[in-house]
């Protein structure tokens, strides 16, 4: 599950919303394959992967509805500047202004 996510909804708040809803179903399945299954405990995780999948579903219409917002001119310039990653790494030591350039 955690393999097929669209391009668009690929991000951190729902790759840690899969996890968790695969863990907990991973906690059900363990549970109902013991000889005696603990019913109040089930019935917890029940509600528990319930309310993840609502978080799930709530996260992803939030991303959907941010993706149709358009955005202004020059918007995207304006964000790819505030990416860090492509910043310009600051040297150590000072540049002196003085010194000869090799051209």
């Amino acid at each position: 599950m955690n393999n097929n996510i669209p391009a668009e909804l690929n991000q951190p708040a729902i790759k840690s919303r899969i996890s968790i809803l695969i863990t907990k179903v991973k906690m059900m399945d363990l549970f109902i394959n013991l000889s005696t299954i603990p019913d109040d405990k089930v019935t917890f995780l029940i509600g528990e992967i319930n309310k993840e999948i609502i978080s799930l579903e709530r996260q992803m219409d939030k991303i959907v509805e941010k993706a149709k917002i358009p955005k202004e001119q020059g918007e995207e310039d304006f964000l790819r500047m505030l990416d860090t990653t492509r910043a310009i790494p600051n040297s150590a030591t000072p540049i002196d202004p003085n010194i000869p350039k090799v051209e």
